[in-house]
């Protein structure tokens, strides 16, 4: 068992949204940054989201109804980040246009108000005005929308991006200012010094060795798994988070077939159904259940039912579980509350224990470079690390938005018109990268008819963006896995084959990675 040490300012626990937002900004101020990963980046709660960029109508509401200011104040900061998230990475992200259906004049003033409100914290960063939208309009635009009692529709905007590749792309911009980043590294114990944390212990779970490394400042930025990785620190440490799952189920694009999504506001049981355009499909979610901590969430029958039947009661449909193409839950790291978890407040908080271990816990995507800047800040106020550049990730757009990307730098590659397309909103300017790869290894073949991915991806997830296993491509490179079950098992033995021949895999190697991939794929609802 070999053992190796190596020296940073900065270790982060966590490849999620958080993790790889504080990697960005640390690498930016000047700091040596080490970012750890127990699975693939991306593989827990961040990849599992909405995918919704927001300042959150729900939490206005909240808001007034009870006189909230911490509510207040989360939407005013969400809307400010939402300015920035679409700003800085502009390839990965877009403006949605959200439409709540009214059923009654009441409803008609009341959700009006709420969202004009809504418009005027924006204030200058609107992303437009929010309207009213006639019966007739609102038919023609949702055909399948319950018509009874119908009287129209508000519509607003909010943003909407891509999460999985969100984190990639933080993490390329990380790496391209001098961070060092890992996944598959399992911090197993932390090392001390003076009583003090100055390093981890860790486990690479495919290459089965084991390393430590030291750092000046260790941060815990391991999402719904926070309270976990603090209880090596301190066994005895009082648990942070109440946890709550958001499940999601993927349909075909024939029941949302426009490009606005729709916003069903209040359920039964007050709950909130967003029904979104998402890869080509529709993308239904979601719920806010209590949870228990699990490797491995999954949606629970009960939970599509529930889906099911609130889309059912909603919309002009007789959906049953057959029509689900995929299906996903992630768990949601929600702040310790006395309320129920639909209830709490959504923000997020630093700590730091008796020893120096530096946790950030809470939050939502839409707000991780604000999370990420408060960290850093935090760890400086506490003298943990030397003051070096300020925050800069205001403006700082990540890879694949740095430059302006089109169609035109895609002209010499005999791609089709799709392909092109569906390259350019997943890699922005680096698409041209693949486009080369395409060409010179002869990697233009799709990887299935239906959906525009080919060859050349893979091999530049593999050498790129630190692919290592099947399942990473499938689910978080190219989330075919997330979109549609069926075609991501039609996908993977090709995607193994090639993965195969990049890696050196013997066959043996190559079989249990199919396996372990399909596994998963099986698992889903």
């Amino acid at each position: 068992m070999t053992q190796s040490t190596y020296e940073y300012d900065v270790i982060i626990i966590g490849g999620g949204a958080t993790g790889s937002g504080i990697a960005l900004d640390a690498s930016l101020r000047g700091y040596s940054v080490l970012l750890l990963e127990k699975n693939d980046f991306a593989s827990g709660t961040s990849s599992k989201s909405t995918k919704l960029i927001h300042g959150g109508v729900r939490y206005l509401e909240k808001a007034i109804l009870t006189l909230n200011k911490a509510q207040l104040n989360l939407v005013i900061e969400g809307l400010k980040e939402r300015y920035y998230f679409l700003n800085n990475a502009s390839h990965l992200s877009h403006k949605l246009t959200l439409l709540t259906p009214l059923y009654s004049f009441f409803q008609a003033i009341y959700f009006r108000m709420g969202l004009l409100t809504y418009d005027f914290l924006s204030f200058i960063r609107s992303l437009g005005k929010s309207h009213f939208i006639s019966r007739k309009s609102l038919i023609k635009k949702q055909p399948y929308i319950k018509t009874k009692h119908l009287v129209g529709a508000v519509s607003y905007k909010d943003g909407s991006f891509n999460d999985s590749r969100m984190v990639i792309a933080l993490l390329q911009t990380a790496q391209a200012n001098g961070a060092t980043v890992k996944n598959y590294i399992e911090v197993k114990d932390f090392l001390y010094k003076n009583g003090k944390v100055s390093g981890v212990k860790t486990y690479n779970n495919i290459n089965k060795n084991h390393k430590e490394y030291h750092a000046k400042v260790i941060i815990n930025a391991s999402g719904y798994a926070v309270d976990k990785i603090r209880k090596l620190d301190e066994a005895n440490a009082t648990e942070l988070l109440q946890l709550s799952s958001g499940i999601h189920i993927v349909l075909d694009k024939k029941y949302l077939p426009t490009s606005s999504g729709i916003l069903i506001p209040k359920t039964k049981d007050n709950r909130l159904i967003f029904i979104l355009p998402w890869q080509n499909s529709c993308l239904v979610g979601t719920t806010d259940n209590e949870a228990t901590f699990t490797h491995k969430p999954k949606v629970s029958q009960d939970e599509i039912n529930y889906l099911l039947t609130h889309l059912n009661e909603n919309f002009q449909l007789h959906l049953t579980p057959k029509d689900i193409l995929s299906s996903f839950s992630g768990l949601r790291p929600l702040l310790k509350a006395t309320s129920s978890s639909s209830n709490l407040v959504r923000e997020h908080k630093v700590f730091c224990s008796k020893n120096n271990l530096v946790t950030i816990a809470g939050g939502k995507w839409t707000t991780y470079r604000k999370m990420a800047e408060e960290t850093l800040d935090f760890i400086i106020h506490k003298q943990l690390l030397p003051r070096k550049k300020p925050c800069q990730t205001k403006n700082y757009q990540v890879m694949g938005s740095q430059t302006k990307s089109g169609l035109k730098n895609l002209e010499q590659f005999k791609l089709s018109l799709t392909i092109k397309e569906s390259l350019l909103e997943r890699y922005g300017d680096q698409a041209i990268k693949i486009a080369m790869l395409a060409q010179k290894k002869g990697l233009k073949k799709e990887l299935h008819k239906i959906f525009p991915f080919i060859e050349a991806e893979v091999y530049y997830a593999v050498q790129y963006e630190y692919a290592k296993k099947p399942m990473d491509i499938i689910f978080r490179r190219i989330s075919i896995g997330f979109v549609n079950k069926q075609i991501a098992k039609e996908i993977l033995s090709h995607v193994t084959k090639i993965m195969s021949t990049i890696l050196s895999w013997d066959n043996e190697t190559t079989l249990k990675e199919y396996q372990e991939a399909l596994k998963e794929l099986n698992e889903i609802l």
